[in-house]
């Protein structure tokens, strides 16, 4: 009897499969990070301002930090990043759409959302860093 009652209740878990009440979409962090890499388009021999589309790319950049999508940028190694307040990962690259040098495959850029876990701030280059807020964790 007892084994009979498992396969059917196994049954009916199994029939109602998908159509089972799923989660709740986790709610996006509205951050996202632009990895920009040189592409097969980059032209070794020539500077980053000599680049097919490189003008292309520091107007959409500038656009974008008009517009107040664009949070910040840096450089490390062979890597640039940007980072946007956006709402999706497909809005960050509609953003990125109107940017020539990836048109042109001068560079090659992945998105990734970004969830900060602890908060803070980045100075830009040579300015000096903000002093640490004191810690209250422990109060």
């Amino acid at each position: 009897m007892t084994m009979r009652w498992i396969g059917m209740v196994l049954a009916a878990v199994l029939v109602a499969g998908p159509t089972a009440a799923q989660p709740a979409p986790e709610a996006t962090s509205g951050l996202y990070l632009v990895e920009f890499r040189t592409g097969p388009g980059w032209q070794p021999d020539r500077p980053p301002g000599e680049q097919t589309g490189f003008a292309g790319h520091s107007a959409n950049l500038a656009r974008l930090r008009t517009a107040g999508v664009l949070l910040f940028g840096a450089r490390y190694g062979d890597t640039g990043a940007i980072l946007l307040r956006v709402a999706d990962a497909a809005a960050a690259r509609a953003e990125l759409a109107a940017d020539s040098a990836l048109a042109a495959g001068v560079f090659v850029a992945q998105v990734h959302e970004f969830r900060p876990f602890y908060p803070g701030e980045v100075p830009a280059s040579g300015a000096a860093a903000p002093a640490p807020a004191p810690d209250t964790s422990s109060e």
